[in-house]
């Protein structure tokens, strides 16, 4: 069953109309050219471990994702549409390259990377540092009206206060000892985290197009939807060349009207796709690769651990359920 994602990314044309990819769904074919519609529903409330895991790595819902992980690998340069909100609560620093500066986090410092900044980051691997690390749907907290974030907010690196420790450290807790209750137990730690970020006043913006003022070039609009259209399975220079454009122009003409590059925007909805491949369905990494145009399944595991710090197998294996938030 081929299917097709379509994430909600949303990209404005500076005159109040909007360029819509849509609610995060899955649906159609993924390993032929046109995709077909087919839709993959959400699996029941699960807990699943590898054998000799510790427990539960990922929590996911309609709300994002939230990840608890040691720093072990560096991450690589991306973006993607949701907000991230990394607390780091290890011995070591986090140093990311957030656009074209350098940001460290030390340990029990917090950090908000708004939606579409391109970001990487870079770990001391001999120091053990452990991770929380959230990402938030823009759409998701503009339907349930979180309106403590600031949707025009920028970067920000901030000291975690006491109340919100407590709930960290409950939530990491709950991620590597995962019970019987633990979804119930988990989706109340999430929310009150979200709450707590967000009456903090830390930056969560909804996408905001860097764009050229008073001017936007539909080709360049057209361009982003296809890129999602075809879940990533495409490149720049068939990009370019659909649309009339040299590679060149058509690269600093998409930087210009968004911030980031093509590319990025390619690896983000490969990424999302991958995301609920994985999470939601069986199909195999074999597979799953296949369906994303990777050539060997090895090509696929390093793209997906590049962008995460962990391969596609542990997501899969370590992975809670929200299914109220």
């Amino acid at each position: 069953m081929k299917q097709r994602l379509s994430t909600d990314m949303r990209f404005s044309d500076g005159r109040g109309a909007q360029s819509s990819i849509g609610e995060t769904r899955v649906e159609g074919n993924l390993s032929g050219v046109a995709p077909g519609a087919v839709s993959v529903h959400q699996s029941p409330t699960r807990v699943s471990t590898a054998p000799g895991a510790q427990g539960a790595l990922l929590a996911t819902g309609r709300f994002g994702r939230v990840v608890g992980c040691w720093a072990h690998r560096n991450i690589g340069l991306h973006a993607h549409d949701e907000i991230q909100i990394t607390f780091n609560l290890g011995d070591g620093p986090l140093h990311y390259r957030i656009d074209d500066a350098l940001v460290v986090v030390k340990p029990g410092q917090g950090a908000a990377i708004p939606s579409w900044v391109k970001h990487s980051r870079d770990v001391d691997l001999t120091v053990p540092t452990y991770l929380i690390v959230m990402a938030i749907s823009p759409a998701w907290l503009r339907a349930h009206n979180k309106a403590g974030y600031n949707i025009n907010g920028g970067v920000e690196v901030f000291a975690v206060p006491r109340s919100l420790k407590e709930i960290l450290a409950h939530l990491r807790l709950s991620l590597t000892n995962p019970s019987l209750d633990a979804s119930e137990h988990v989706t109340a730690l999430v929310n009150a985290l979200i709450d707590g970020v967000g009456s903090i006043g830390s930056s969560a913006p909804f996408l905001n197009s860097a764009g050229l003022k008073g001017y936007w070039d539909k080709r360049i609009l057209d361009a982003a939807n296809r890129i999602q259209l075809c879940n990533g399975r495409t490149d720049v220079d068939h990009l370019a060349k659909e649309h009339g454009l040299s590679r060149s122009h058509f690269y600093s003409r998409f930087c210009a009207h968004f911030g980031f590059s093509p590319q990025l925007l390619i690896n983000a909805v490969r990424m999302k796709t991958a995301l609920h491949l994985l999470l939601e369905g069986d199909d195999s990494i074999a597979t799953i690769s296949d369906m994303l145009d990777f050539s060997v399944p090895g090509h696929f595991t390093r793209f997906f651990t590049k962008h995460t710090g962990e391969t596609p197998m542990s997501y899969r294996t370590r992975n809670l359920i929200l299914e109220s938030l």
